[in-house]
């Protein structure tokens, strides 16, 4: 196929923010809006291939989009040394006008761009009498629904999901040497996280999967 060219893609984004600590820095708030605008948003669409009667994957310039969001941060430190912390986040993105993209309207949903995401976690920390700690972590993170590909003809809608994980960590008395057992997606959640759909070019759809329940162990020594 002969070599197609395409612009660069230009993003101006305006944000305004807040870092807020309060209860002599026990508690913490970064609150968090945002505004973007797209010139030349780059895509990847699925064109005919006319010497084929197959089809080709072409990087193409879509018109131009926006985005508003917000986001926020927290963490607040209890007595007994436990920590929560946690985040959310929220992205309203859509075309406002089309370049020369193949597939795409000002109705299309962009690609990876989940309306809400947010987590949540504690930790834990235990002071031993030797001088070492152990440190608890679980947290828990929540994303949205989200469309795999940027043209409509191939897309698929990923389904939301969750996943839980956990950490218990042993640091020595000279803070140089910690070991760690961790597990993620401790509840074995399926889940995909991007796929294409050919059903209209040959008849099937395929799907990436995200990680399996995983359990594993770490040590770090620092000289």
């Amino acid at each position: 196929p002969a070599l197609v060219s395409f612009n660069p893609e230009k993003a101006t984004t305006f944000e305004a923010g807040a870092r807020m600590q309060f209860q002599d820095r026990h508690i913490t708030i970064n609150p968090t809006v945002f505004h973007t605008l797209w010139n030349d948003i780059q895509v990847q669409s699925v064109v005919p291939n006319a010497a084929t009667g197959g089809v080709l994957i072409e990087l193409q310039n879509a018109a131009k989009a926006k985005s508003d969001g917000a986001e926020l941060e927290w963490s607040a430190v209890l007595p007994n040394n436990i920590l929560l912390f946690g985040n959310i986040a929220y992205l309203d993105i859509k075309y406002t006008s089309l370049g020369s993209a193949s597939g795409i309207t000002l109705k299309s949903h962009f690609q990876d761009a989940p309306k809400l995401t947010y987590a949540a976690g504690i930790t834990y920390d235990l002071d031993l009498s030797s001088g070492a700690d152990i440190t608890w972590t679980v947290n828990y993170s929540h994303h949205g629904e989200q469309y795999s590909t940027p043209t409509d003809v191939d897309q698929l809608l990923l389904k939301a999901y969750g996943l839980l994980n956990a950490r218990v960590q042993y640091n020595s008395p000279d803070g140089k040497f910690s070991v760690a057992l961790f597990g993620t997606n401790l509840t074995s959640q399926k889940y995909a996280v991007g796929g294409v759909n050919y059903y209209a070019n040959v008849g099937a759809a395929t799907y990436n999967l995200g990680q399996p329940r995983e359990y594993g162990v770490t040590a770090q020594y620092n000289f």
